[in-house]
This record gives structure tokens, sequence and C-alpha cells, in this order.
């Protein structure tokens, strides 16, 4: 049961910690990266 929890506050961590690089890039980049990054 315990390693389940740990596993859970990890995934949140490194879910939170992507979205924030996530959004640090977009802020930088313009349109051209979105274009590319909803194209497989």
């Amino acid at each position: 049961m315990a390693i389940i929890i740990a596993a859970t506050i990890l995934t949140l961590i490194a879910e939170r910690w992507l979205l924030r690089r996530f959004v640090s890039s977009e802020r930088h980049t313009s349109k051209e990266s979105r274009a590319a990054r909803t194209t497989p």
C-alpha cells in the first residue's frame, strides 16, 4: 500500500515539474513549436 502511495506522489511531482518546464518553454517559443507539437 505504501508503495502505491509513494508512486502516486512521485508521479504527481513529475507531472507538475514537466508542466512547469512545458509552460516555461512555451513562453520562449512561438506558434511554430506549437504546430510541431500537435503533429505526430
